[in-house]
């Protein structure tokens, strides 16, 4: 079963856990240590190896791993890792594996405790210090938020605090990426190229942040994103990175509600109103509440047009209700139902949109606020025939009353308005056959086109 990002126990078998987020094109070779799982496939916190482990040293844990595998399915990780163990098997073959690419090696070197290891450069004992301390704060916060450790809520947010200043500190400075310099030069493998070293120093940022990604798609962890996240901006060398997670939250949660509406809109076709509100509610509504509750974090833009995708779409569906429903009883709920979306359609809907959309709640509270059938609305045209037809009358009355006399003038206003009332039934009839052609045609040309 996939790992979810809250709620899977250490040490159980893990399928894949969540798909890795791509950190950039240029650092895709660590872009499988992005997310919330950060520190647990670090190759160091599963294997428990120094950080000056060479390739001897890991061939030597490869033997005794295989060897303990017969007695136990898991391995209990770091001594004094902030991080709650046991590991399982899939993730001791994956960290393995991680050791045999000397830049992923490289960035779990970086990223995990090195506690005194002789790493070869001249960094100043500070330095060091500072870079395990900001490891232990940022693992502890990201075991909090997967839900592997306790912590109050003012605890997550120090350690949060402490970690985006430690790190940014680290990041920011010259002795970051003279110390990386050095270390390649340490390990000395070939398949080092003379660039590789800024490219390692580079991703690191980005990796620090990836967690926030799925964090977003956190209902519980989401409201807190942007006083975390702005602390972590503060520091020029995540400001950048930061924005960069959130503008493919942004451009995610964007397709998602319109993906929604699309399948909404499929449903409508085929007459499954049902369905369609169903998904509305539990998909398409979702999607855009998950981006509201980023706050700031989340582009204007992107807001806007996802509120104007998600009150379109309700709009469109509030008016097939309304035709479905006209001459029918439904029942309370129904009724309810039908109102609730309109007014989630003004609610969402951006400023261009809501005169419009306030006009159409107020009309469909009238319309399904009673016990009784639902009526017809009058269209514009209708309004204006009415309009008409109630002028002529009149007129022909007074000139009747002028010219023939009160029985006469009766008369012919009578007749007149039984020819109003004729033309007025021919005129909705014709519109009534005219939205069923216009919706088998396109029932047709969404069958034809197959699923999207």
């Amino acid at each position: 079963m996939a790992e979810t990002m809250r709620g899977a126990a250490p040490g159980e078998p893990v399928a894949d856990g969540p798909a890795p987020q791509e950190v950039s094109q240029e650092v895709s070779w660590c872009a499988d240590l992005a997310g919330i799982r950060l520190y647990r496939r670090n190759a160091f916190a599963v294997t428990g190896l120094p950080a000056d482990t060479r390739e001897s040293g890991v061939q030597r844990f490869r033997q005794e791993w295989q060897d303990r595998q017969d007695v136990a399915a898991t391995w209990p990780g770091a001594a004094g890792s902030p991080l709650a163990g046991p590991f399982g098997a899939q993730e001791v073959r994956a960290a393995l594996e991680a050791f045999s690419d000397p830049r992923r090696r490289l960035a779990d070197e970086l990223l995990w405790l090195w506690d005194g290891a002789a790493l070869g450069c001249s960094c100043p004992d500070p330095v060091h210090r500072r870079h395990d301390e900001a490891v232990r704060c940022h693992a502890l916060a990201l075991e909090a938020a997967a839900g592997h450790r306790e912590a109050a809520p003012e605890e997550r947010v120090e350690l949060w605090g402490w970690a985006a200043d430690a790190w940014g500190a680290l990041c920011g400075g010259p002795e970051f990426a003279r110390h990386v310099a050095e270390r390649v030069r340490a390990l000395g493998d070939a398949r080092f190229g003379a660039v590789e070293a800024d490219e390692v120093v580079a991703a690191v940022p980005r990796l620090l942040v990836s967690p926030f990604r799925e964090m977003a798609a956190d209902a519980d962890l989401a409201p807190g994103l942007p006083e975390l996240c702005a602390r972590w901006a503060r520091h020029a060398v995540f400001a950048g990175p930061v924005t960069e997670v959130f503008e493919e939250v942004a451009r995610e949660g964007v397709r998602t509600v319109a993906e929604g509406l699309a399948a909404v809109e499929r449903k409508r076709a085929d007459r499954g109103y049902q369905d369609a509100v169903l998904l509305v509610e539990q998909e398409v509504v979702p999607a855009f509440e998950q981006l509201t509750r980023l706050g700031p974090l989340v582009p204007a833009p992107r807001c806007e047009e996802a509120a104007h995708l998600l009150a379109a779409g309700l709009d469109d569906l509030v008016g097939d209700l309304q035709d479905h429903y006209v001459g029918l009883i439904p029942n309370g709920k129904q009724r309810r139902t039908v109102i609730e979306l309109a007014e989630k359609a003004y609610a969402v809907a951006p400023e261009p949109d809501r005169k419009a959309l306030e006009r159409k709640r107020d009309v469909v509270r009238r319309q399904f606020g009673g016990s009784g059938p639902v009526p017809a609305l009058e269209t514009a045209t209708q309004t204006r025939l009415r309009q008409i037809g109630c002028l002529s009358a009149l007129l022909l009355f007074v000139v009747l009353l002028i010219f023939n006399g009160p029985m006469m003038a009766a008369a012919g206003t009578f007749l007149t308005v039984i020819i109003y009332l004729r033309i007025r039934m021919v005129f909705r009839l014709v519109q009534w056959l005219v939205r069923r052609v216009r919706r088998l045609v396109r029932s047709v040309g969404d069958r034809r086109s197959g699923p999207a």
